[in-house]
């Protein structure tokens, strides 16, 4: 934006530095950031923000590209049609415009290509569609916060425990934890929590967490997604996972005159245990089950943004600690390794997925993908064996998976044990066994090789 004369230069360097000032913010809050909680969040209405205001910056650059003239000021853009007319004053000014148009063209051509990429991704994780879908949902729980929020009423003085000051990465903070028959109730100075224990169905304790020098356990309570939401502010929680020291002890007196005494996640699983009597849906890492290449009982992964652990369990995947997952293998369709060569690989879940509102039937439900990326490759052949131990199916692209299929290989769900289907015929038996017979793991292999 060198001008020409005194009174095109005075205008052209200040509105180059007027698109500095207000270029480098800009870019950060109406673009990157809305990209970055789109995808940490699978916010569908971050994604078309970016959409957007992406759509105007590529604009902008194509157009500062070509240099259209406008104004009273030709000299404005380092285009290609300035660069022209600047060759006929002056060969120096001239080149130092084909650079910027040339820098300009870059930045337009790749900002199609990113455009292009992030919604190549959208349209994969469902698109206007989910946009709609997620929209109609929000508003749905505004108006479910707007009657009842999350005030539900739980009377205190029934409480079997309360368990002051435990750490909690989900939701993030520390809370006073109270077990009633009703609910869990988790409150601190800020906040009060209230989950119904009719929600709980699963809890799992993870202990000897890889490269953990704290020698922290987790304690990973799972929620009926299906069920009304526990919300906390905006976010719906899908599960609670407490966090304590391996070292960590506790000792105290219900209300009842038992007294819980040892490891503080030992003393959970009892509050638990009291709160649900007939509860017996516990998990825990099984090497029997699954042993990673350097001898953990979880794989490093990533979720989106966000790094974490994933637990291949006995009837179930736990990915931790946030964003909080976990996948019953009952919910697995297909599983998919893509970029297998490579370094790292990825691994995607094909599952069934209820729409918003949580009906019931195939006729509620989607099929989705859920991607945990950055699998180191030495995991590859022991996941493999874990899937196919599951009996759940490689994803074939000829023959995608479908809701009303039923799950994959008709895999247990978690917290299930295979002797408890008692009353089983001997043809039912007979058909397992066809069915074991039938589905050979090798296939695994062909199928990402063919």
């Amino acid at each position: 934006m060198l001008g020409q004369n005194v009174n095109q230069k005075v205008p052209s360097w200040f509105l180059g530095l007027l698109y500095l000032i207000c270029g480098v913010p800009g870019s950060w809050w109406l673009w990157y950031k809305r990209l970055y909680n789109g995808a940490k969040s699978d916010s569908a209405l971050g994604f078309v923000g970016f959409f957007l205001w992406f759509a105007v910056h590529t604009a902008f650059c194509i157009w500062a590209a070509i240099a259209v003239p406008f104004s009273a000021n030709q000299w404005s853009f380092a285009g290609f049609i300035t660069a022209m007319k600047a060759l006929d004053v002056c060969n120096f000014c001239g080149i130092i415009y084909l650079v910027g148009a040339g820098l300009w063209a870059a930045e337009a051509a790749w900002s199609v290509w990113v455009i292009t990429d992030v919604f190549l991704f959208f349209r994969g994780k469902g698109g206007i569609k989910q946009a709609k879908e997620q929209a109609q949902k929000e508003a749905a729980l505004a108006a479910f916060r707007g009657q009842t929020g999350n005030q539900r009423k739980v009377d205190l003085s029934a409480a079997l425990v309360t368990l002051k000051g435990l750490s909690f990465i989900n939701p993030r903070g520390k809370f006073d934890l109270t077990f009633t028959k009703e609910a869990l109730v988790l409150s601190n100075a800020k906040s009060s929590i209230v989950v119904p224990t009719s929600l709980i169905t699963h809890v799992a304790i993870l202990d000897q967490l890889p490269n953990d020098t704290k020698k922290r356990c987790l304690l990973f309570v799972v929620l009926d997604r299906q069920g009304e939401p526990v919300m906390n502010g905006k976010q719906r929680l899908e599960a609670l996972i407490v966090q304590t020291l391996e070292s960590d002890t506790l000792s105290t007196t219900a209300s009842t005159g038992e007294v819980l005494d040892g490891p503080t996640v030992a003393v959970l699983c009892q509050a638990v245990g009291m709160c649900l009597p007939s509860f017996d849906n516990f998990l825990a890492p099984n090497p029997d089950v699954y042993k990673s290449a350097k001898g953990h009982n979880a794989v490093p992964a990533i979720v989106k943004v966000s790094p974490g652990l994933l637990f291949p369990l006995a009837g179930a995947l736990l990915f931790a600690e946030r964003p909080a997952l976990f996948v019953p293998h009952s919910d697995v369709l297909a599983v998919e390794f893509r970029r297998p060569s490579s370094a790292t690989f990825d691994l995607v879940l094909h599952v069934r997925s209820a729409k918003a509102g949580g009906e019931g039937g195939s006729g509620g439900e989607t099929v989705q993908q859920l991607e945990f990326s950055q699998v180191d490759s030495a995991e590859l052949g022991r996941l493999r064996n874990y899937f196919a131990s599951s009996r759940i199916q490689p994803y074939d692209p000829a023959a995608p998976p479908k809701v009303g299929a039923g799950p994959s290989g008709g895999a247990p769900e978690a917290g299930d044990d295979d002797d408890d289907d008692e009353g089983r015929d001997d043809k039912d038996d007979d058909s397992e066994d066809d069915d074991d017979e039938d589905f050979d793991p090798a296939e695994l292999q062909r199928m990402e090789d063919g």
